[in-house]
């Protein structure tokens, strides 16, 4: 079973794709919606960015569609220069998230294990749109709304969630 968040949802729709042998996907708010080209762009400026060792632009560049206070209170931070060097890690993010776009876009997500895309009750737009993206180029595909607000979830509802989920890909 694999659990992604937000770009960590791309991820587990590649890795599942690639014949990891995982029984189910369980998805929290995949940000995907924009046009494949916008997408494919945007991961490539952010790995120009780290190729030319410029970690603080290339986590601006990452964080740019976010909400700007998220990357405010980051470059607030003393920790801030520590965070931006953290942005190297989020190079196969951004390039699973690319990839994701384009499967979305061109239908070619083939995913055959069941996934389960939620999204939060007080959330951004394109969340529930991506979750029914992606719902509707997988077979066996749920979109569930679930108690969270702005891309966190509650715990109690959420593990019950994942373990009912979990029971069910187990068979």
């Amino acid at each position: 079973m694999l659990v992604g968040h937000s770009s960590g949802c791309a991820i587990s729709l590649r890795s599942a794709q690639a014949g990891l042998p995982v029984a189910g996907l369980a998805l929290w708010e995949a940000p995907l919606g924009d046009p494949a080209a916008t997408t494919q762009a945007w991961a490539d400026e952010i790995e120009r960015l780290l190729d030319a060792g410029d970690t603080e632009n290339a986590m601006r560049h990452y964080m740019k569609d976010m909400p700007p206070e998220w990357l405010a209170g980051m470059e607030a931070s003393p920790a801030w220069p520590d965070l931006a060097r953290a942005v190297a890690a989020y190079r196969a993010d951004a390039q699973a998230l690319a990839w994701a776009q384009h499967g979305l876009e061109d239908g070619a997500l083939d995913v055959t294990v069941p996934v389960l895309a939620m999204y939060g009750t007080e959330t951004f737009p394109e969340m529930p749109v991506a979750a029914a993206s992606i719902v509707a180029q997988v077979p066996k595909g749920t979109e569930k709304e679930m108690p969270g607000a702005m891309h966190s979830w509650e715990p109690e509802p959420m593990a019950a969630e994942l373990a009912g989920f979990t029971r069910a890909c187990a068979g």
